[in-house]
């Protein structure tokens, strides 16, 4: 079966055949769950998957086949093949010029290939791992030189060996979830990724955020569990 609009919201998707993401549309899939015990791909062996496509976890529906409870939001492979190959990019390079809190432009030491409205993250070049940014790409004013979506809360060297190390957080394939919270203790409910009793799958390029559950064992933003 061929996926090739984005379907309303499901309360939940069993993938028992081949479901395969058309490529040339954006696709947008959101539904409480999604269990493959069959094959899901976008891109193939030899191509990657050139659209957007995004699968949102939403709801509070459990989900619990072959005597595993995966819980809710969980995006699970058991016995199946998973083939997610989405773009491939330069995945980070190092601030050209130290920026200052304020600043809303920055300038990269090597050529990027990232597109405008990429998600990027600027590490801290302080002993304060929390002055680590993240921002989006909103133009190009020059060459590898960008104007981003907010000031700098932090000051970041752009000066080797120091240089800020900056990485690329998009990707064209992107698997999220809505995020609730525990009216009991106030934890966050976030979506999970599994793959589990197959020695069969491949990511690639792909974006994984907003996933896993707080304090909570076996529900990983991604978990690889007994593949071999």
């Amino acid at each position: 079966v061929d996926l090739d609009v984005s379907p309303p919201l499901l309360n939940g998707l069993y993938v028992r055949g081949h479901l395969h993401v058309q490529d040339g549309v954006d696709i947008s899939l959101r539904s409480d769950f999604i269990y493959v015990c069959g094959v899901l791909s976008a891109g193939t062996s030899t191509s990657a998957h050139q659209s957007k496509f995004e699968v949102t976890l939403t709801g509070m529906h459990t989900v619990e086949e072959s005597g595993i409870d995966y819980g809710v939001k969980a995006f699970a492979v058991f016995g199946g093949l998973i083939y997610l190959r989405g773009i491939e990019k330069q995945s980070w390079t190092f601030l050209k010029g130290s920026v200052y809190p304020g600043d809303t432009k920055l300038k990269f030491q090597n050529d990027v290939d990232w597109p405008i409205g990429s998600k990027i993250v600027v590490a801290s070049t302080d002993w304060d791992a929390e002055q680590t940014e993240e921002l989006d790409l909103i133009e190009s004013v020059a060459h590898n030189y960008y104007v981003v979506s907010k000031p700098f809360q932090f000051a970041h060297s752009g000066v080797p060996p120091t240089a800020a190390e900056v990485g690329l957080l998009s990707r064209n394939i992107r698997i999220t979830s809505v995020c609730d919270v525990n009216k009991n203790d106030q934890r966050p409910i976030c979506g999970h990724f599994v793959i589990s009793h197959t020695p069969h799958g491949f990511i690639s390029g792909v974006e994984f955020t907003h996933l896993g559950a707080h304090t909570t064992l076996g529900k990983y933003p991604v978990h690889l569990y007994m593949c071999g």
